[in-house]
């Protein structure tokens, strides 16, 4: 099984691009994968009903696990931005033998499902990659249009030549879109969440310094590809 877990900390993430272009590439088969939205607003009513009914299967829905940074159980006045803990949340709830991760706002490439499954046969992290873009409209799960702007592209593109995987080092692992087998995250006990304090980051390339270091290999993988609305970041 695989669990593709969706993360957001946004009351509006746009989450229908990622139901759709996911159900576009399944064809509605969803019996060897699990659906893990990690959601920072999943209590606030009527939330999970608001979502499923732009889903096209049942998914797993769950606020991120009690942190200090944020959240009704922080120490701090104000919230922090907390990755680590929310990817630790989603590996806590996942029942697959491998893990994807999906970041809001963001639209899967027609091809994603196909990197997935490849990385899955191949026994490596598959290191997805994205671009921001402006005025991204997306229509039942495909991009209709959108705008590039030169601060959207990802900076890791002179690394592949073509469509195949690419041996890359874990330092570029960002955390927008990948996959990898759970028993590597659980070895390496998933994402530092002392990259939480005070929002620092930095856990996605961290997390991948220490796949390769406890021999987990990593490639990088254009199919595993997501476009992400550059204006989303800055709506609630």
């Amino acid at each position: 099984m695989l669990s593709i877990c969706y993360m957001t900390f946004r009351r509006q993430p746009n989450i229908k691009w990622f139901f759709d272009s996911l159900d576009n590439q399944t064809w509605g088969n969803y019996g060897d994968k699990q659906i893990v939205v990690v959601d920072y607003f999943r209590d606030e009513p009527g939330r999970t009903e608001s979502l499923a009914a732009l889903a096209h299967a049942p998914f797993k829905h769950v606020a991120p696990k009690p942190t200090v940074w944020q959240g009704p159980h922080k120490l701090t006045r104000s919230e922090y931005f907390a990755a680590a803990n929310a990817r630790n949340t989603a590996i806590c709830h996942a029942c697959g033998d491998h893990i994807a991760f999906v970041d809001d706002l963001s639209v899967l490439g027609p091809q994603w499902l196909d990197g997935v499954k490849d990385a899955i046969k191949g026994g490596y992290v598959g290191m997805g990659m994205y671009r921001k873009v402006k005025q991204l409209v997306v229509e039942h799960g495909r991009v209709v249009s959108h705008s590039d702007w030169a601060g959207g592209v990802d900076s890791r593109m002179g690394y592949v030549q073509g469509m195949e995987p690419t041996p890359a080092p874990g330092t570029l692992l960002f955390g927008c879109s990948l996959v990898g087998p759970i028993e590597a995250f659980l070895r390496i006990n998933g994402y530092d969440e002392a990259c939480d304090s005070t929002g620092l980051g930095s856990e996605d390339y961290i997390a991948g310094m220490m796949l390769n270091a406890n021999g987990c290999p990593t490639m990088l993988d254009k199919r595993i590809w997501t476009l992400e609305s550059e204006e989303g970041h800055v709506q609630d």
